[in-house]
C-alpha cells in the first residue's frame, strides 16, 4: 500500500515499535516520501505509552549492523520519520487523576490517499511478524479496505489530528519531546511543524467500491464525548438479530 501511495498517507497506532519490522515501515515511509519529492503528506499519531521507544530508540529486539542501520547505536525511528518530513505526534494528554490513566489512542489506521486502507487489531513491531498458532504469541485480524469507507476514515482522522494538535499534549518545538505545553507557539509555526496548512481533501461521494461488502464506519471518542456509538450500534444489532 505505501508504494501506492501518492497524494496522503495517514497511520494511527498503539503500538510502533522500534525494531526491526518498525524501523523497516520507518525507512519505507522515508523511501515513498523521496520518491515523491516530497509531495507525499505523511502525519503518524501514535499514543505515546504503546510508542515510547520509537521516540527513545530502545528496542529489545533489533539487528545491530543489519541493513536498517549502520551505527551501533539503536536509532530513534521518530527522528528519522521527522528528519524525512513527515508530521508525527505522541498522544500523552495530562494523567494526573487516577481516572484519566486509561486515556490512550487505541485505534490502528493505515489510510492511502483516501481510498484504500488498513484497520484491525495489529500494531507495527517484530510480535506481530513473529506471530503463530503454536508461538504462544497473539495475532489479529485486519481488513484491507477500498471504498467510500477509506475515504471516512481519512476525514476522521483529519478531525483527530487537529483536536490533538490544538490541545496541550506535552509535544515541544519540534513535535518530539515530551512534558512541556505548546502555550507560546505561533500559528506558523504550528502550521510548519504539524502541516495544519496541509491536509489532503477527500470526497465520499466520488470514491467508489471496490467489492460486493457493505462497511459501515463508526469511532467512539469516549475522551472527547458522551456519545457511545460503538455500544450504540451492538445494541441495535442485538434488538434486530432474528437467527443468530
Amino acid at each position: 500500500l505505501l508504494k501506492q501511495a501518492k497524494r496522503s498517507l495517514y497511520i494511527s497506532a498503539y503500538a510502533w515499535k522500534n525494531d526491526n519490522v518498525g524501523l523497516a515501515l520507518v525507512k519505507a515511509v522515508c523511501k515513498r516520501i523521496r520518491e515523491t519529492k516530497g509531495k507525499l503528506e505523511v502525519k503518524i499519531l501514535v499514543e505515546n505509552y504503546g510508542s515510547k521507544e520509537l521516540l527513545t530508540g530502545s528496542a529489545t529486539q533489533l539487528r545491530a549492523g543489519g541493513e536498517l542501520f549502520a551505527s551501533k547505536a539503536p536509532p530513534r525511528g521518530a527522528r528519522m520519520l521527522q528528519h524525512c518530513g513527515a508530521s508525527i505526534v505522541f498522544y500523552k494528554p495530562r494523567r494526573e487523576d487516577w481516572r484519566n490513566l486509561m486515556q490512550v489512542r487505541h485505534e490502528k489506521l493505515f489510510v492511502v490517499d483516501g481510498h484504500t486502507m488498513l484497520t484491525g487489531g495489529s500494531n507495527i513491531g517484530d510480535h506481530y511478524h513473529m506471530a503463530s498458532p503454536r508461538s504462544g504469541k497473539w495475532y489479529d485480524l485486519d481488513l484491507h479496505v477500498k471504498g467510500p469507507l477509506a475515504c471516512w476514515y481519512h476525514n476522521q482522522f483529519q478531525k483527530s489530528w487537529r483536536r490533538v494538535v490544538s490541545q496541550d499534549m506535552g509535544i515541544e518545538l519540534d513535535g518530539l519531546s515530551e512534558g512541556r505545553a505548546l502555550r507560546g507557539f505561533s500559528e506558523a509555526k504550528r502550521n510548519k511543524i504539524y502541516g495544519l496548512h496541509r491536509m489532503e481533501s477527500c470526497d465520499m461521494s466520488a470514491a467508489k467500491s471496490a467489492g460486493p461488502s457493505h462497511l459501515y464506519g463508526i469511532m467512539g471518542r469516549p475522551i472527547s464525548s458522551d456519545r457511545r456509538p460503538i455500544l450504540e450500534n451492538y445494541l441495535k444489532a442485538i434488538s434486530e438479530a432474528k437467527e443468530s
